[in-house]
């Protein structure tokens, strides 16, 4: 499968990839210090409220998101074949269409937000505190529609480095103003929203100043281009996939939430400490697969198909390494990570075991992840959208089905298998689709 790989190529994709990682690790860590921030000075109620809002926003978050992995497989297409002015046009198109659909979604979430919580039966002590942070929330989306699809159109162009500064910026202000409104101001869950609105703001506008000052082509004039609509349904083509495979992950993540409640307090605990250390750990692998995916649709644009699957070799070797690395780490030291939360010893205890079966998998979820990042590369973003809603239903069924024989341990052991069953899959889609060898 890997064969010969150019070593500038692979040069070339870790270069593009550090940043990228990096970015992911940061904002982990600062949404780390945003709870403990407002854990420590405005009590568990407070973080409660914040955590009841979490599946409401992410599946907006989530289609957003999705929506700018394909703005960056367009633009790095055109970028591969030097049409910077087509990439201007993208700009100037999504830059109007995204925001105006997120300033739909604004008003209707200020509108619908109380009754959208009570919906999900949120405690009644917490509810207005958690109605005033996703209020704050939806608000701050208009500015992170902006952002993501300037960090699109520059990941497209190979920028991954902007985009990082940005973020860090952005979380270092975000951890200023939560001790400023939070600690200082004791303005409680209404400050914590203030403080994530205003470094999205920071967040958006240094990104906008960078532009303007390094690749001026884009934003010169920009509001007097008008938006093509061709170029926006070819985005959408890439774009809606993904949105819509975002949003159905996030409906699904919420119905695995409601299975493992199931299993207990000791259980919820551990699970959900071990989720917010396996995301940081293994968020490297998903951007590697995103790297590739710019990446490949370089090469394709430039006319360099022998290129593109360099950069799929490269990136399945970079992926698996990280991986494997992983697996070792969190075999070995899973239950320390745990630890650090202040968990009682018999959470710990869960949470590492947790560790011995997820960690067993990271090596397949890495295969999966290159292998959907290639296919977006060479435009086969339906099947790849696809084929995670294939895992995400494999692991729900899964869950279910292996519930009597596994225990709580299913919970690793489903989303091991998902993994192993995406990834099969994308693998023989690759290989139909000549992508691998």
């Amino acid at each position: 499968m890997y064969g010969n790989t150019s070593k500038d190529t692979a040069k070339e994709l870790l270069l593009f990839s550090i940043p990228m990682i990096l970015s992911a690790v940061f904002q982990q860590m600062f949404n780390w210090a945003d709870a403990l921030i407002v854990g420590n000075f405005a009590g568990e109620e407070a973080l409660a409220a914040i955590g009841a809002t979490t599946s409401c926003y992410n599946i907006i978050l989530d289609l957003i998101l999705g929506a700018s992995a394909g703005i960056t497989v367009l633009a790095a297409r055109y970028y591969g074949a030097g049409e910077h002015s087509r990439i201007r046009r993208l700009f100037a198109t999504f830059v109007r269409f995204l925001p105006a659909g997120a300033l739909l979604v604004v008003a209707a979430g200020i509108a619908f937000t109380p009754s959208l919580l009570q919906m999900l039966h949120t405690p009644e002590e917490i509810l207005a505190d958690s109605v005033l942070y996703l209020r704050w929330m939806y608000a701050g989306l208009l500015f992170l529609a902006v952002y993501n699809t300037l960090a699109a159109i520059l990941r497209g162009m190979s920028d991954s480095r902007a985009p990082f500064r940005s973020v860090v910026a952005a979380g270092a202000a975000n951890i200023v103003l939560d001790f400023l409104f939070v600690a200082g101001l004791h303005m409680g869950v209404g400050g914590a929203a203030l403080a994530t609105f205003l470094t999205q703001g920071v967040m958006t506008g240094y990104l906008l100043v960078y532009a303007m000052r390094h690749a001026p082509f884009l934003t010169e004039g920009v509001l007097r281009e008008k938006a093509d609509l061709h170029m926006f349904r070819e985005g959408m083509y890439y774009a809606l996939p993904l949105m819509l495979q975002g949003a159905a992950a996030s409906v699904g993540k919420v119905i695995l939430t409601g299975f493992r409640n199931g299993f207990g307090i000791s259980v919820i605990a551990a699970i959900t400490t071990a989720y917010r250390v396996d995301t940081v750990l293994i968020s490297p692998v998903h951007n590697i697969g995103a790297a590739v995916a710019a990446k490949v649709s370089q090469k394709l644009g430039a006319g360099e198909p022998a290129k593109a699957k360099e950069v799929l070799r490269a990136g399945l070797w970079m992926g698996v390494g990280f991986a494997a690395v992983m697996t070792g780490f969190v075999i070995i030291a899973g239950g320390t990570l745990i630890g650090i939360f202040g968990v009682s010893a018999q959470v710990r205890q869960i949470g590492a075991a947790f560790f011995r079966y997820l960690g067993q998998f990271y090596i397949m979820c890495a295969l999966m992840e290159v292998l959907h990042g290639c296919l977006q590369g060479y435009g086969d973003v339906r099947f790849a959208a696809g084929n995670m809603l294939f895992q995400l239903a494999v692991r729900i069924v899964l869950s279910y089905a292996l519930r009597p024989v596994f225990g709580w341990k299913v919970i690793a052991c489903a989303e091991g298998l998902s993994w192993c069953a995406a990834a099969l899959s994308a693998w023989l889609r690759s290989r139909r689709k000549t992508m691998v060898s």
